[in-house]
């Protein structure tokens, strides 16, 4: 199947059909601030690790939003992405955080394309 730009797709409209209403419920998990303040940021130390989402059932994650930052200058190759499925004691992903986002080479420069966006400090 293609969309309109001729790319192949495996859903119905493609990916314009992401947004469509479907016979389901969304949830959310969220760092912010449940004093109603501004304060919703986690601090990683290097080697530690950061439960961001624990998610019982099934599911589709369709947003994924993440800032970061510091004064490491390639943290985006430094910092890896792990999600697990259904109780596997390894990773179904595991990737550098900018390689999932397509910071390639650690490096943040903005972009739009049509599934994913980054926002660099240029």
């Amino acid at each position: 199947m293609t969309d309109r730009g001729g790319m192949v797709s495996f859903l119905p409209g493609g990916l314009s059909d992401l947004a469509k209403r479907r016979n389901a419920r969304s949830r959310r998990e969220s760092s912010y601030d449940r004093t109603g303040g501004n304060d919703d940021w986690c601090a990683v130390e290097s080697g530690q690790t950061l439960k961001m989402a624990e998610i019982d059932g099934p599911g589709c994650i369709r947003h994924i939003w993440i800032t970061g930052g510091g004064n490491e200058p390639y943290f985006l190759k430094k910092t890896v992405l792990r999600m697990y499925w259904d109780g596997e004691t390894d990773p179904s992903v595991e990737v550098p955080l900018g390689d999932f986002f397509g910071a390639m080479h650690g490096l943040a420069h903005s972009y739009v394309s049509l599934p994913l966006s980054v926002v660099g400090a240029e």
